[in-house]
């Protein structure tokens, strides 16, 4: 018993601290999704692919190297180097090393090479696509939770407020100084916040499950999101040129740009089409030595090291290949990089112009809830205004409780709203952001 009450409320404390959720940052939730978020880890593992493929490409201008032998046994008539025709069973073995060199291809390993490297160039845009991706849904998905915590808290205060008020009236009515009704009023609003207070805690598990996905963090352990400072006065004061945007976008959109290299790419590919018509010119050497063995004990055989010393013979010399006829191979090559090449251009252009419209959107966007903000801003203070006024009146007798009631129904839609409106305007900062291309981490979080 003794060591029970000692060890006791240790042992209640570390539950407690194991009880409590995990304090989440917007820095630690932007790290932890770039990663291991499934799409970031997917487009990083791309990325090893086009690198490799591009080293093959820039190998492709070296010499290849290999060395070949061979054993074999042939019985039957065959042709001995000293004796001519004989009838017997013989041992060879053979062994070379050879190179070769491609001299002309039609310039196929250059338009291969800028291919590829603009390919890779093209996959590193997006990366660093995805990665903007993947910060703008942690940065939704962060301020959502945020916004359902802080929803939470406003019910659970009106809660606590209108058990208060509660409390308050039952005190009046059994003093004789209120009517009984305004109790029955008052219990039914309780009642209908307590529901609100559900309403938003499940609100706020369903959308930090949803963070958590993204985050791939384990559903069953639970977690609060910490608010950065931000400033949003600062943001409020915050003006922009749409034409600027527009142009602010085509420079750093990552995925317009990526979209660019790919049609460099294909281009390089409709110009390597052409190598079908032109002939390829490519050089070798080898070197090799071979040994001999009759397997007649009559005839004397040289050891296996002199052998390979005196048969060593070496080769050289020059390939040529002029294609004349390959079965409209060549043509058909031509013709479908060069529509590839086409397509990739109207993708481009197409990009483009989706790109100034989602700008303009989320420039709109962004100016509408500024307004909105500023609205939420008045109603606010003008809702709280109210509601302390018909307070104080119903306290004194010259106000009744439905009347304090609709006053206080009106400052909490307020104060919802004006929490909402300013999580909106943090929203659609960050959407502006995304659609401009200019989207950091470092960013959003100053």
């Amino acid at each position: 018993m003794k060591t029970f009450y000692t060890l006791g409320p240790a042992l209640l404390a570390v539950h407690v601290s194991m009880a409590q959720p995990t304090q989440l940052t917007f820095a630690e939730a932007v790290k932890i999704g770039l990663h291991e978020n499934v799409v970031m880890k997917n487009t990083r593992n791309n990325l090893r692919s086009f690198q490799a493929n591009k080293a093959i490409r820039v190998a492709a201008f070296t010499p290849n190297l290999g060395v070949s032998s061979g054993i074999s046994q042939t019985s039957g008539p065959q042709i001995d180097e000293q004796k001519g025709l004989i009838n017997s069973i013989t041992s060879n073995f053979r062994a070379s090393v050879g190179s070769e060199l491609v001299i002309f291809n039609g310039n196929n390993r250059i338009n291969s090479l800028k291919a590829s490297a603009y390919r890779l160039q093209g996959q590193e845009f997006l990366l660093k696509r995805t990665e903007q991706d993947i910060i703008n849904q942690v940065a939704l998905q962060f301020l959502q939770v945020l916004l359902d915590q802080e929803l939470l808290r406003i019910a659970e205060e009106n809660l606590l407020t209108q058990q208060r008020t509660l409390d308050e009236i039952t005190g009046f009515v059994t003093a004789g100084s209120r009517p009984e009704v305004d109790q029955y009023r008052q219990r039914a609003d309780v009642k209908r916040f307590e529901l609100l207070v559900i309403q938003a805690g499940n609100a706020l598990v369903n959308d930090k499950a949803a963070l958590a996905q993204t985050l791939q963090l384990d559903p069953a352990e639970d977690f609060t999101v910490i608010k950065p400072a931000w400033d949003i006065d600062h943001i409020r004061a915050m003006t922009f040129s749409l034409e600027e945007l527009y142009t602010t976008a085509l420079q750093n959109r990552a995925d317009f740009k990526r979209l660019e290299a790919i049609e460099r790419a294909s281009l390089h590919d409709y110009k390597r089409a052409a190598n079908g018509y032109l002939p390829y010119v490519s050089g070798f050497i080898s070197f090799g030595a071979s040994y001999f063995n009759p397997n007649d004990p009559n005839v004397p055989t040289e050891p296996f090291l002199d052998q390979l010393g005196s048969r060593r013979s070496t080769s050289y010399g020059v390939n040529l290949t002029i294609p004349i006829w390959n079965r409209m191979q060549a043509r058909n090559a031509r013709i479908t990089n060069k529509v590839t090449h086409e397509n990739v251009i109207n993708a481009v252009e197409n990009l483009e112009k989706r790109v100034k419209i989602e700008v303009q959107t989320a420039y709109t966007n962004f100016i509408d809830v500024k307004a909105a903000y500023e609205v939420s801003l008045a109603q606010y203070d003008a809702a709280r205004l109210a509601y302390e006024t018909q307070q104080e009146s119903y306290t004194v007798g010259l106000a009744t409780q439905v009347e304090l009631t609709i006053a206080n129904a009106a400052f909490v839609g307020a104060r919802a709203n004006l929490a909402q409106t300013g999580y909106r305007l943090l929203f659609q900062k960050i959407r502006l952001d995304y659609a401009t291309g200019v989207l950091t981490a470092e960013g959003i979080e100053n």
